[in-house]
This record gives structure tokens, sequence and C-alpha cells, in this order.
């Protein structure tokens, strides 16, 4: 007679949880490995390191790692605090392989980057929160109508063409004139390099605290009227959907559905 078939062994309770132990180390490693980064943030980064060493050495020169900086921290080269400032971080990534800069270290560079430039962030925002005094829905509003005008939202940062299209949708008209005016107006909030506008949320809030003072080419009027013209749109439905934030004499609206001439008058 045929033996009978044996049942699954099972696991014990202990036996389990050491799995469990052996899995969650696993997953803390890779992504003490991976710093923080996702995988597809990962091989960018990769990629990025791979053309700072095109010998495939496996490490990054001197000469490259200046550069490297240089790119990171743009004002580095002419200020020397942000000089220190990099340096420091560059230091800080290397302190475990006697200063050579291969990939693990690569990796934390951009990690110890990423987050510093997101310390900046989020101290420039509550600064232009505190300077401008939006109140708290009038900040949520805004934030809203930012987030809106990115062409790459993942980046957090407006263009110098998105800022002229978000207040396009506001102005009917945005002459040749009224786009150089902005762009002056970015450059005086320093939210501009040699490679464009690189406008965060911060300066983003004073950029439209400027343009509600001064009434810029009558921008409030234009808002009124397009929170007046929705409204007489939406009376009568159960359900309203627009992005504002208040404006000296009315709403500001991101107005993304209608279409405005952009071209010079």
């Amino acid at each position: 007679a045929a033996p009978p078939p044996q049942s699954p062994a099972r696991v014990g309770l202990w036996e389990a949880e050491a799995i469990l132990k052996h899995r969650r180390r696993l997953r803390a490693e890779a992504l003490a490995r991976s710093r923080g980064f996702s995988e597809d943030e990962v091989r960018a980064h990769r990629k990025s390191f791979r053309g700072a060493d095109p010998d495939d050495t496996g490490s990054v020169g001197p000469k490259r790692v200046a550069r490297l900086l240089a790119r990171l921290f743009p004002r580095s080269t002419s200020d020397i605090e942000e000089h220190r400032r990099a340096k420091a971080l560059f230091d800080e990534a290397v302190s475990g392989s006697g200063g050579t800069m291969g990939f693990p270290e690569f990796l934390l560079l951009m990690r110890l980057v990423s987050d510093d430039h997101e310390r900046d962030r989020l101290s420039e925002e509550l600064f232009a929160v505190e300077a401008t005094d939006f109140s708290r829905p009038e900040v949520r509003d805004f934030r809203a109508l930012f987030r809106g005008g990115l062409s790459a939202p993942e980046g957090d940062v407006m263009t110098l063409g998105d800022f002229v299209s978000m207040v396009a949708r506001i102005m009917p008209v945005i002459s040749i004139i009224m786009e150089t005016e902005l762009k002056q107006l970015l450059r005086e909030l320093e939210a501009t390099s040699d490679e464009g506008a690189a406008l965060g949320f911060g300066a983003f809030l004073r950029a439209m605290q400027k343009l509600q003072r001064e009434n810029w080419h009558g921008i409030n009027d234009a808002a009124a009227d397009i929170t007046s013209a929705q409204a007489g749109a939406e009376l009568g439905k159960d359900e309203t959907s627009t992005t504002a934030s208040t404006a000296a004499s009315g709403t500001w609206t991101s107005s993304k559905d209608e279409d405005h001439d952009t071209s010079a008058p």
C-alpha cells in the first residue's frame, strides 16, 4: 500500500517571527543603501554618476567633483558662504570613504543636497507666508494656483513660461512689454538665474502679493470679472469647483478651462 501523503510542514510562531524580522532587516538595508530614493530615482542618479565618471573608474575625480558642486550650488563659485556649505555636504558624504567619491558616496551627497534644498524651500515658504501676511485659506488657494500652473509638477518649481501662462489665465492679453515686466519682477525676487526662472512657492507668493498691491495692469479687476462670470455660470448648480485666492478686489482664480489671447495686441 502507498504511504499516506505527508502534510506540508508548518512554520512555527518563532520561525515565522524570525522570517519577518529577516525581511524587515533586508528592506531596511535596501532603504539605507538607496538613501531613501525610489528605484527610478536611484537609476537616474546612477546615470548622472556615470556622466561624471566617463572613464568608468568607479569614482569621480576632484575636478569633476568641483564641477558637480558648482552645478548643484550655482552661487558657490561667487559666494564664500555657499561654497562652504557645498564643501561641508561633500565632506560629510565622503567622510566614510577617505575622501573618495564612489557611487554610494555620490548617492549620499544627492540625499544631503536634496534635504538641504528642501529645508531652504520650507524656510523660504514660511518667511514668505509671514512677510505677505496672507491668511491660511489664501495661502492654501495660492498653493492650488501654483501647483495647477506647473508644467512639471514633480519639480515643484515654476518656470518663467509657467508664470506668464498662469497670469495669462487672469489677464485677457499679455503683451511683450507685460511679459518683460513679469520677468523683471522675478529678477527682483532673485527667482531667476542664467538658466531662467526658478520660482518656488515662497517667491510665487511674494510675486503675487506685488501684482496684487500694485493692481498690475488692472489684474485685480480682471480677477474680479472672472469671479463674477464664474459665479453666474455656477448659479443653480449644486457643486462648484474653482481654484481661487482672495485678491484686493475679488478672488484670484486659475480659470484653467478658459482660453485667453496671449499674443501682443
